[in-house]
């Protein structure tokens, strides 16, 4: 046990004495007046009964008035009978300087009222002294942490054990829990900053490594182009350097998306449209490249479902996904897009017969720049921001999405829209 749980501990044993005696006095004091009064009333009797006995033993005949002066006592009798009791010397003081019950009671009285008086004082002076010492420690505790703040070490927010317990603490508690959280917001943010400080730096990187192939790719056709000598030649590579200028344009395209999707630049307007509608305008979206491959697209009838979404962006979230699914599965194949509506939620399933996902990746797959390491994805164009978008459009309107999907056989992904 430490100096400062030792002063506490013998703080409240003396504190505790202190009370005990206190309370006792209490007791005691009401008895002794008790009994005092009561004896007081004992002699009183006596001195009637003696004055009874003696006047009326002699003077039988005046025992009606005698009965009657003290029933129904009268001012007149009790100055003449005042007069005549004085001249003997039988007055208040002599009475009461002469009874020496009345003086040991007197002086008992008086020195238990100058104990309690003294115990008042020192359980008074004790229980200051004890809370001074409390505040004290406390003070010291919230003193030591305003100096970890300034010295930045916030490992006190996370600590359990309250800076003084007992109700009497309020004050020093409630500064120390606020002190605690305000720590904790501090270490909270300054997480938060360095994780943002680490997610730029990996945006930079990857916006880095996705310029560098179309980059790199058009610098090549445009040097060659530039060495070439026939016209043929030259027009193939022209062409190529138009395509590779087309796949930057979309990338940057994408990339200013997620920056403005990620800093709420752009605010996603509701309104009800029809899901049929939109998933219409989806397909339109990406059919002349699932032409190009022979790839069936074909939307299940449903009933008309009204729902309260952006429609631009949520139809864009819609067909990163048709994209995916007609960039990865081969040609004359199928891809099935039905609707499910649920009590809270109103499900739109992408079917293919794609090259799958395994279930490794169900999570990557809707990470900012992820491509899987299949080898059909290597060789394939991609970016790796499209389900990433997909993803965000989703969750800021109250959606998500997820995959279910079998390798080589075909994924299903299932966007999850809120009634």
């Amino acid at each position: 046990m430490n100096l400062k749980n030792r002063t506490s501990c013998l703080f409240k044993i003396v504190l505790f004495i202190i009370f005990s005696i206190f309370v006792a006095e209490i007791i005691v004091l009401p008895k002794i007046e008790h009994d005092m009064l009561k004896e007081a009333g004992r002699q009183e009797l006596v001195t009637v009964q003696q004055l009874c006995g003696a006047v009326l033993e002699k003077n039988p005949d005046v025992e009606q008035d005698f009965i009657l002066g003290l029933r129904q006592p009268t001012k007149s009798w009790q100055e003449k009978g005042e007069q005549i009791l004085n001249q003997y010397g039988y007055d208040e003081e002599h009475l009461l300087a002469d009874n020496t019950l009345y003086a040991a009671y007197m002086i008992a009285w008086r020195n238990w009222t100058g104990f309690f008086l003294i115990t008042t004082f020192l359980l008074l002076a004790t229980s200051l002294l004890y809370f001074y010492s409390i505040i004290r420690n406390s003070n010291r505790e919230i003193l030591l942490i305003l100096e970890q703040y300034l010295s930045e070490d916030f490992s006190f927010a996370y600590g359990t054990e309250r800076i003084a317990k007992g109700r009497i603490h309020f004050m020093s508690n409630q500064i120390g829990d606020r002190l605690k959280q305000l720590g904790h917001q501090i270490v909270t943010k300054n997480t938060r900053i360095t994780e943002e400080r680490e997610s730029t730096k990996a945006l930079v990187t990857d916006i880095s490594h996705q310029l560098k192939t179309p980059m790199a790719a058009l610098k090549t056709c445009f040097y060659i182009y530039l060495d070439a000598s026939d016209a043929d030649e030259k027009m193939e590579f022209l062409k190529r350097s138009e395509a590779q200028l087309e796949k930057l344009e979309q990338l940057i395209a994408s990339l200013m998306n997620i920056s403005r999707l990620e800093t709420a630049m752009i605010s996603l307007t509701k309104e009800s449209i029809l899901l049929s509608d939109l998933l219409v305008d989806a397909v339109n979206g990406v059919y002349e490249k699932a032409r190009r491959k022979n790839i069936e697209i074909s939307l299940q009838k449903t009933e008309n479902i009204a729902l309260q979404l952006d429609k631009h962006w949520t139809t864009e979230a819609v067909i990163n996904v048709l994209d995916n699914a007609v960039k990865y599965s081969p040609q004359n194949s199928h891809i099935t897009i039905s609707i499910e509506k649920q009590h809270f939620y109103t499900l739109v399933k992408i079917t293919d017969e794609g090259i799958g996902i395994s279930q490794s990746e169900y999570n990557k797959i809707f990470q900012r720049f992820y491509r899987s390491n299949h080898s059909y994805v290597k060789k394939t164009e991609g970016s790796g921001v499209g389900l990433y978008l997909t993803r965000m459009i989703l969750e800021r309107q109250g959606g998500l999405i997820r995959v279910e999907s079998v390798p080589e056989k075909g994924s299903t992904f299932i966007l999850q829209f809120r009634n």
